[in-house]
C-alpha cells in the first residue's frame, strides 16, 4: 500500500499502485491518483569511460544546446504553459548542471562525502507534467533535482547512480511551469521514470542501446 505521500524520499515499490490519496491543504482536500508502473526503472548504469572523463562528458551533454529538442528528454521533461484562457503550449524543461565548484541550488548536496566529482541537475524551479501523479485524470506538475553520483570501477569504466533530490508535486493544476506565488506544493515520492530518462539520454548519446522507459499502464 502507498504508505505516506509526505514520507521521506525512499523507494518502496508497493507505493506505485492505483490508489487515491487525500491531500489536505488550506483550500480543502485534493484527491491524488498515483498511476501504476509494472516495475521500477533502473537508476544506475555503467559506462566505458574513466570517472573524470565521464564527469566532463556529462557536463557537455547537459548544456542547453545538447538538451534542446532531444526526443528522449522531451518524452518526460515537458511543462504545459498557459498562453491564454483556452490555449496552452508544451515547453521543454532544461536542466542546469552544477558541480562542487559552482553549486548554488545543490550546495548542501556537495557537503556530503564522496560527492566532489558528482553532478547536480536543477531545473531552476520549473515543473513538468507528471507521468504518475494525477487529479481527476489531469497530470499534476512535478519537479525534483537530480544528483548524478559517479563511481570509478577501474581505469576505463565508471558507474553512475541517479537520485531524485527534493521531489515535489503541486496541487494547483491550473498552470504549469514555474511555481505560481500561491501554488500549494507538497513532498512526493520519486518514480524512477525521470531518473531513468536521464540515464537513457546519457546512454543514447554515448552509443549504448538501453531498454525503453517503463511508463504507467494505459487503461
Amino acid at each position: 500500500m502507498y504508505s505516506n505521500l509526505f514520507a521521506a524520499n525512499r523507494l518502496n515499490w508497493k507505493l506505485f499502485i492505483p490508489i487515491i490519496l487525500l491531500i489536505v491543504s488550506c483550500s480543502g482536500k485534493v484527491d491524488v491518483e498515483v498511476k501504476k508502473i509494472s516495475r521500477p526503472n533502473p537508476t544506475s548504469d555503467v559506462f566505458a569511460l574513466p570517472d573524470n572523463k565521464l564527469h566532463d562528458t556529462l557536463l557537455e551533454l547537459f548544456n542547453v544546446h545538447s538538451q534542446m529538442d532531444d526526443p528522449i528528454l522531451i518524452s518526460v521533461f515537458v511543462a504545459r504553459h498557459k498562453l491564454g484562457p483556452r490555449e496552452s503550449d508544451n515547453v521543454q524543461v532544461i536542466f542546469e548542471p552544477e558541480t562542487m565548484s559552482n553549486a548554488y541550488i545543490g550546495r548542501d548536496y556537495f557537503k556530503s562525502k564522496e560527492t566532489s566529482n558528482d553532478i547536480y541537475l536543477q531545473s531552476q524551479g520549473e515543473y513538468w507534467t507528471s507521468k504518475v501523479y494525477f487529479v481527476k485524470q489531469t497530470p499534476l506538475p512535478f519537479r525534483a533535482e537530480y544528483s548524478i553520483h559517479i563511481i570509478p570501477l577501474d581505469s576505463s569504466h565508471s558507474k553512475i547512480v541517479v537520485t531524485a533530490q527534493h521531489p515535489f508535486i503541486r496541487s494547483n493544476d491550473k498552470e504549469m511551469g514555474v511555481a505560481a506565488l500561491h501554488a500549494e506544493t507538497m513532498p512526493a515520492q520519486s518514480t524512477t521514470i525521470e531518473e531513468y530518462c536521464l540515464i537513457l539520454y546519457i546512454a543514447t548519446k554515448l552509443g549504448k542501446q538501453n531498454e525503453a522507459i517503463v511508463m504507467p499502464e494505459v487503461k
